[in-house]
């Protein structure tokens, strides 16, 4: 026998309104990420004895201390050892392998280890530490917007007396961050009882009012180029993790005016969040449709429910359903016209994103709306437009989907290319206000926002970047998009239906995170004529300053 002591290791004028609203409807949400730190867990060394190294044949291995992992599993790690000659090492590398398995599943806490032990006819035991979790430590500081007892149920996936899971760990530690006006830290160390791990969450007041403003040029000369706004979020107002929040928009000469206000708040405590808002915008139409006098409205009123399906550091997959109603007006005083419409629809979303470590690592996204809408036009002038045979049908219901992807991808140090891709499909012919813009900051940037709205199209940007400064990022891009005016062509429209841009220019972000950003592009239009505004190049501009 041997005795062995071993070491541990995501068509143009009458509507541009609801252009406004869809590009800047989305809500501020401000995540910070909980700390995990690990604790250094290990069993005591005994030193090696020289005896140790000495071989002999090995019948069987026994495990010891496994629960989540069937025996049978560990065994076979094992079998490439049974009836060899081993040593100590050759059962420090099934340890090893153990701790490796229990690592994959999540176990971040588990250890096999040889014990200290007398081998008997070349059987060895080799023990599993699974790391239980011994004590959970609340603390809540006095001035924080949230109540303990939330938090206690918040964390309540993590009990006392079962394994320490680091999937089940980190999403509820970023479930407790994902509250507004909370700053959450955990530390976990080892516990009082052998094998066993404490876990200590400290829960501090934050930030209860953000505020952002913004500016940019991204408007058009009939609704206003230059843009000014704000962001106002009350955190936690009903403390519960909930928030209010409160954005304004108005263009230059105040052609377009957008405000929306929103509350969210959490149901459970397993992330599932349900909203309500609601939203207007105004517009009057200058240049060259100033004569026309045309002025217009939209009223939406909206209910959402999100959950997070995963919530992880790495990956994290949210769902979310929501329910809208749109009241849709446009005046042309010149010519004594009103146009009512009424858009009610129902969509379900998904928002997927990942970090890995392919090719150097990177950042991948993919974001996609299934929207049914049932458009019904009031006035009875704009019915009798849209059915007539020179009309585009558009009354009626409808389904679109809309589906949006990226990936930022490391290259070398200080160098990355970012590569998006956008998707439109629908079942019929939308109105303006459903349309997707082929041009824009936000698909071909050599042209302006409205140039071409389509019922079906594709966007796709690439952009190579040189993070010359922690951050000063220069890039430079190409642009590109094609899409249908029409999913069903009027054969009386004698116009063609396709429109492809194309684009190409240099860029310029500067930032800071949570505290200021600015961001610039030049762009040519590569061959490509101008459906409306002509200006070459074209540059756009973007300021953000938060508080």
């Amino acid at each position: 026998m041997t005795r062995m002591r071993p070491p541990m290791p995501l068509r143009r004028t009458r509507l541009l309104a609801c252009a406004v609203l869809v590009a800047l409807g989305s809500d501020l949400r401000a995540e910070t990420d909980a700390t995990l730190q690990a604790p250094q867990q290990a069993l005591p060394e005994p030193e090696m004895q020289a005896a140790a190294q000495a071989g002999f044949r090995l019948a069987a291995v026994e495990f010891v201390g496994n629960s989540l992992v069937p025996d049978s599993e560990l065994q076979a790690l094992a079998a490439d050892w049974i009836g060899r000659e081993v040593t100590l090492t050759d059962l420090e590398e099934i340890a090893r392998r153990v701790t490796g398995l229990y690592r994959e599943r999540g176990y971040f806490l588990a250890q096999a280890v040889v014990p200290v032990q007398e081998v008997q006819a070349g059987r060895v035991s080799i023990s599993v530490v699974e790391g239980v979790l011994g004590s959970v430590d609340v603390q809540v500081a006095e001035d924080a917007p949230i109540s303990a007892e939330r938090v206690h149920r918040t964390l309540a996936p993590l009990q006392p007396g079962q394994a320490l899971s680091g999937p089940r760990y980190e999403r509820v530690m970023l479930l407790l961050s994902d509250l507004p006006g909370i700053r959450p830290q955990s530390a976990i160390q080892a516990g009082a009882a052998g094998g066993s791990t404490d876990l200590t969450v400290r829960v501090a007041r934050g930030d209860r009012l953000a505020v952002a403003l913004e500016a940019d040029n991204h408007g058009t000369p009939e609704s206003g180029r230059i843009r000014v706004g704000g962001t106002l979020r009350w955190a936690s107002p009903g403390g519960r993790g909930d928030n209010l929040d409160l954005r304004l928009l108005v263009a230059e000469g105040t052609h377009t005016a957008f405000g929306r206000l929103a509350y969210e708040t959490p149901v459970g405590h397993a992330g599932l969040r349900i909203g309500a808002g609601i939203a207007r915008v105004q517009y009057e139409l200058g240049g060259d449709f100033r004569a026309l006098e045309a002025t217009g409205t939209a009223d939406i009123v909206d209910v959402s429910a999100t959950f997070p399906l995963v919530r992880q550091r790495a990956s994290n997959l949210f769902l979310r359903g929501a329910l809208d109603h749109k009241d849709l007006t446009d005046e042309f005083e010149a010519v004594g016209f009103e146009s009512s419409k009424r858009v009610r629809g129902a969509s379900l979303g998904w928002s997927l994103e990942r970090r890995d470590r392919l090719l150097g690592g990177g950042y991948s996204s993919v974001n996609g709306t299934l929207y049914r809408g049932d458009l019904d036009i009031r006035d009875p002038l704009s019915e009798f437009l849209d059915q007539s045979p020179f009309g585009r049908g558009t009354e009626g219901r409808f389904t679109k989907l809309v589906v949006q992807a990226t990936r930022l991808q490391y290259l070398a140090p200080k160098l990355s290319l970012f590569l998006g891709a956008g998707v439109q499909r629908t079942s019929r012919n939308l109105d303006p206000s459903e349309q997707l813009s082929l041009g824009g900051p936000r698909a071909v940037r050599a042209y302006s926002t409205n140039e071409a709205l389509v019922d079906e199209g594709y966007i796709a940007n690439l952009e190579l970047r040189y993070a010359a400064t922690d951050r000063l990022t220069p890039y430079l891009f190409y642009d590109a998009a094609h899409g249908a005016f029409d999913h069903d062509r009027n054969p009386l429209d004698p116009g063609r239906n396709g429109v492809t841009l194309r684009g190409y220019g240099l860029g310029l972000s500067w930032a800071r995170p949570g505290d200021y950003g600015l961001n610039a592009t030049l762009a040519w239009r590569d061959a490509d004529q101008a459906l409306s505004d002509p200006r070459d190049p074209r540059l756009y501009l973007q300021f953000q300053k938060s508080f």
